[in-house]
């Protein structure tokens, strides 16, 4: 079409219609140098905004409502760079993951002051709550690399998940099941499984060669594993680790995520796009150019109906992925 929309049909045959300036928001509502994280009702967001001492760099939290963008709360942790951020599923604290050290904690994000301390743990990489919020997985750098469960509310380690070989590699990301049942973990080249109750291996995904890790996720329905790799981006079935798609990108992929009441997932990668697939078919839905740079972060809220990126222009940009597929004609 001249007017620059994109047109196209699923599989039953509804016809779309999708103009990407008007599924564009929001073309900046924070700026973020950074991790991003949601509340879980979506409607207060989280990023990291870094600066520079002539101690060495330093970051703020800023935590604003989006309802309300002037109502907003800025912290600074005081422990150098920041790798993560993970809300509580009540909303009411933030777990942030240090770039260097062991100072990972829970804050309160209102008062921005310390709420619980996880206790021993070494070199916390990344980190995610249960959708309960009654325990908490820290991946930790340590030697060798071990991926620990805590419980949320004392910060005491409740046990250490079955150790995988897995060649020399940091964590690079880890996330629960939906049940809270299990964990879904990976290092660069691989990635693993575990039950929570008795921290036993249970799967070891395969992936492509070449096909190293940047970003995981887990289904809403738990059906499903997806990663964000250099080279593809792959989907698994969640009960068997069998490989169902891997969907090569010409420069790959840096951030996944699943799309809330829909078997649908979406993706961010090197050539700046932002693209929606079938996630049985592993069929691309729709493709989208608007972030200046790579697409670092992704994130849909709990509705499915906005999806939230950001990159290296440090901005974070609104989407809306309801009306990317409202069918043009009933």
């Amino acid at each position: 079409f001249g007017s620059g929309e994109t047109y196209g049909h699923n599989l039953t045959g509804e016809a779309y219609l999708w103009n990407p300036r008007e599924l564009l928001e929001s073309p900046i509502i924070a700026r973020s140098q950074g991790g991003m994280a949601f509340t879980p009702d979506g409607q207060r967001l989280a990023t990291i905004e870094k600066y520079y001492l002539p101690s060495g760099w330093q970051a703020h939290v800023m935590v604003r409502n989006l309802q309300e963008p002037a109502n907003e709360v800025k912290f600074s942790p005081q422990v150098g760079e920041l790798r993560k951020l993970n809300f509580h599923p009540d909303g009411k604290q933030l777990l942030i993951v240090p770039f260097s050290g062991d100072d990972v904690a829970a804050w309160d994000d209102e008062r921005g002051e310390r709420a619980v301390e996880f206790e021993g743990a070494v070199r916390p990489w990344v980190a995610d709550y249960t959708r309960d919020g009654k325990q908490v997985v820290i991946a930790e750098n340590a030697s060798p690399t071990r991926f620990n469960l805590y419980d949320a509310e004392s910060g005491k380690p409740i046990r250490t998940l079955e150790a995988v070989e897995r060649g020399h590699s940091a964590p690079v990301d880890v996330v629960f099941s939906p049940d809270g049942r299990r964990v879904f973990g990976c290092w660069l080249s691989k990635s693993a499984v575990w039950d929570v109750e008795s921290g036993r291996l249970l799967l070891e995904p395969k992936n492509p060669p070449g096909a190293f890790y940047e970003s995981i996720a887990y289904s809403p329905d738990g059906k499903w594993l997806a990663a964000a790799t250099y080279t593809h981006l792959c989907v698994w079935n969640a009960a068997t680790g069998e490989l169902v798609h891997a969907i090569p990108g010409r420069l790959g992929y840096f951030s996944v995520a699943f799309i809330p009441g829909a078997d649908r997932l979406v993706t961010g990668n090197k050539e700046q796009r932002v693209e929606i697939w079938n996630v049985k078919t592993g069929r691309k839905l729709l493709s989208l150019k608007d972030q200046s740079g790579y697409v670092w972060h992704i994130f849909s809220d709990p509705t499915g109906q906005h999806l939230f990126t950001t990159g290296t222009d440090e901005t974070v940009r609104r989407w809306n992925s309801g009306r990317a597929f409202a069918p043009l004609f009933d």
